[in-house]
């Protein structure tokens, strides 16, 4: 594998290394989480392993023994590392058990993410893609609504401090409603 990545390269996604880097503008903590044994490599590869500052991967986890997900063991080692308890962090994650592991870890935040282009992933799992949202700072603007996306993105909204801010939902009759 590790042959492969040095001869193949690493191609990441764009929304991913620009959120990455916009934590890291913002001086915000971040570690990377990865089951992977050959995740410092394909940072490395990718040309963005200096956008964080501790990785708890497929080494560490078997060196400690933490569980992998849908385990929490591994995120918590995670949020541990950057010196923050599970309550003060969040977990974005591109995988369904992933998410359930930020859950189960009594994270602040857990999103779940799709880097790829399209509403869904390549494999149809219903994740958002980045048609869905825009990146700005401090808001969560929805481009366009997707029904088949609805209950996804009402999760994102349901994150909000609910003090900003404005949620609508789709009524029994089908029209939009606010509150």
């Amino acid at each position: 594998m590790l042959e492969l990545i040095r001869q193949q390269g690493v191609e990441p996604y764009e929304g991913s290394v620009r959120l990455a880097e916009a934590a890291h503008a913002q001086e915000m903590r971040r570690a990377v989480v990865s089951s992977s044994t050959n995740c410092r490599d394909v940072l490395i590869a990718a040309g963005i392993e200096q956008l964080f500052e501790e990785v708890v991967d497929g080494v560490v986890a078997e060196r400690e023994g933490l569980a992998g997900k849908p385990a929490p063991d591994t995120f918590i080692a995670g949020a541990r590392a950057l010196g923050a308890e599970p309550a003060e962090a969040a977990v974005f994650e591109d995988a369904q058990a992933g998410v359930g592991a930020g859950r189960a870890g009594n994270f602040g935040r857990v999103m779940g993410v799709d880097g790829r282009a399209g509403p869904r992933g390549a494999a149809g799992t219903g994740m958002i893609g980045q048609d869905v949202f825009a990146v700005e700072p401090w808001t969560v603007p929805e481009r366009k609504l997707h029904l088949e996306l609805l209950a996804q993105t009402e999760s994102i909204f349901a994150l909000s401090n609910g003090h900003i801010g404005l949620c609508g939902n789709l009524d029994a009759t089908g029209r939009l409603s606010h509150f």
